[in-house]
């Protein structure tokens, strides 16, 4: 089954940047690492690429990229498979976090049953009083 999807997924073709402002995005990433607000990005876009946008269309654009780019790392951190997950990135699937192992799942499962410890006499008595 899996083959079959493989091969049907290479099939089709990779799909277009949504954004305009894909193909400046190095340009974007540049100017924000040297200090310029969005309201300058914007202008220098307008002037230089001939690409009107705004001030805000730029802040959740590069907003959306960051937030996938965390997904992407937090994903190869803990699967440790980073050309799958790049992959995905690029194809705009959705990442899926993997499972925790049977070991973590059964340190947490007895995490959770434990009894909170005893709360010693003189203790009580004193938040009793208070």
């Amino acid at each position: 089954m899996n083959d079959k999807v493989n091969e049907i997924l290479e099939r089709l073709p990779a799909k277009p940047p949504r954004s305009r402002l894909d193909p400046h995005l190095t340009l974007i990433e540049g100017m924000r690492r040297r200090g310029r607000t969005f309201g300058e990005i914007a202008r220098v876009l307008a002037k230089e690429c001939q690409l009107s946008t705004c001030p805000s269309n730029i802040h959740h654009f590069l907003k959306l990229r960051t937030r996938k780019a965390k997904l992407a790392k937090r994903a190869s951190l803990t699967s440790g498979d980073t050309s799958e997950v790049a992959s995905q990135h690029a194809t705009g699937s959705a990442v899926l976090l993997p499972t925790p192992s049977t070991a973590v799942a059964r340190r947490i499962a007895a995490l959770k049953q434990r009894k909170p410890a005893p709360t010693p006499a003189s203790e009580r008595i004193r938040l009793r009083s208070q």
